[in-house]
């Protein structure tokens, strides 16, 4: 005959002075390790094992301190024997793992690890990620972006939760490690085109307002109607060109300056050479041919110069330019933004209309003061104590009449000067 777990009643009489004593030990009654009047006295049920019916025998929940009349002692929302033989996690504690986020709520509701702090090991405490930042406790790059959100937060300062912080049409990652633009600034050089569409539409330099170095913004160049024609990948110039009635240059007569330009030994990021220049002749001035700088820039220059916000310079062709009260052939204003000139194209004593190459020459030479050279830059500008042989240029008082050209190299090289201190107008909204 088989018998059952059982209860051994061991029943001592002793007579003493006192009379009859009974002494009872009783073992379990229902296999749990606890004695019945240890379980009596605990209010935990002799008969049944797992009195609370959370899956921990009565003898388990004493061995780990849990309560086995209650289900879910610590209240985290997890059934104690879960915790103990399921999860790891202690029933007697509702935060395991000290992240501020109860067991259960990790468990069921975030899908975090009740035993790490930090569940998907980005160096963010899981409440934090929950609770402050928003961002994914179970992700170490919450948007995706390749940037951890650690260091998001503390070294970028930028949005764990969004790919591309600055709405540029770069994510942050590629911002950080491709180009090496700014990732809470859409427009990192400040240029007027967003970083995204100066690399993927325009292929210009995102960090760099000015690719090609001529003076215009990227944004100037592919977006300011005056400028049209421009090219963010080549050095581009404008002039606007009015003239005193009478004294318009001859239609061929300033190619060989553009020519010139077009030549010149500067390189470009498209790989070409050469300076593009735009001349623009705009309209007549009524008055005779006699102008002088100052009537220049007080006078015609505010009613007739329609280009002076759109990155151009100024020149009025003369029958007679004045300065300081005297005939001259040119003379360029060598401060302020547009730096105006006047050039001749007749000569002051006979009204002789000039040579167009000597137009030219005159040309070139007051274009190349408004760009920049200045007497003071060499010894050899606006003077004859360097020989034409020596320093090749319109700029010098030596060079031939009608000499179209500036001097590449020593002793002073016009067109590096021009490529690294060209003056360039400023484009205004």
């Amino acid at each position: 005959m088989q018998r059952s777990a059982a209860v051994f009643l061991v029943v001592a009489l002793s007579v003493g002075s006192a009379g009859l004593v009974l002494s009872t030990n009783v073992v379990a009654l229902d296999g749990d390790g606890i004695p019945a009047a240890a379980e009596l006295q605990q209010d935990t049920d002799p008969l049944v094992a797992d009195t609370d019916r959370d899956g921990l025998p009565d003898g388990e929940e004493t061995a780990v301190g849990s309560d086995p009349t209650v289900v879910d002692t610590d209240g985290d929302g997890l059934d104690d024997g879960v915790e103990v033989h399921d999860l790891g996690t202690n029933a007697t504690v509702a935060d395991t793992d000290g992240d501020g986020l109860d067991d259960g709520d990790e468990v069921y509701t975030h899908g975090t690890a009740p035993m790490s702090a930090d569940s998907d090991h980005d160096g963010l405490n899981d409440s934090a990620e929950i609770e402050v930042h928003g961002t994914d406790p179970v992700s170490a790059h919450s948007d995706s972006d390749d940037l951890a959100d650690l260091d998001e937060i503390e070294v970028h300062g930028t949005d764990p939760t969004a790919a591309d912080t600055d709405g540029d049409g770069l994510d942050d990652d590629a911002e950080v490690y491709q180009y090496r633009t700014g990732t809470t600034a859409a427009d990192t050089d400040g240029d007027g085109l967003d970083d995204g569409e100066e690399v993927e539409i325009h292929g210009t330099d995102p960090t760099a307002a000015d690719t090609d170095g001529d003076g215009l913004d990227d944004g100037a160049e592919v977006g300011h109607d005056a400028l049209d024609e421009s090219d963010p990948f080549r050095m581009d110039i404008y002039v606007e060109v009015d003239y005193v009635e009478g004294y318009k240059p001859p239609a061929d007569a300033l190619d060989p300056v553009t020519k010139a330009y077009a030549a010149a030994p500067i390189s470009n990021p498209d790989g070409s050479t050469g300076i593009r220049l735009h001349i623009s002749y705009d309209e007549a001035i009524e008055t005779d041919e006699r102008v002088s700088l100052e009537e220049l820039r007080q006078r015609y220059m505010p009613v007739y110069f329609d280009h002076e916000a759109d990155g151009y310079h100024y020149g009025i062709a003369v029958g007679d330019a004045r300065h300081d009260g005297r005939s001259v052939a040119g003379v360029t204003q060598s401060w302020g933004d547009n730096r105006p000139f006047l050039f001749e194209t007749a000569r002051d004593d006979s009204d002789q209309t000039l040579s167009d190459d000597s137009i030219a020459s005159t040309f070139m030479h007051e274009l190349g003061h408004s760009n920049g050279i200045r007497p003071n830059d060499y010894d050899g500008v606006d003077s004859k104590t360097v020989s034409a042989d020596r320093y090749e240029s319109t700029m010098n008082y030596n060079a031939p009449d009608g000499y179209v050209g500036y001097n590449d190299g020593a002793p002073f090289d016009d067109w590096a000067h021009i490529e690294h201190h060209l003056h360039t107008p400023a484009v205004r909204d």
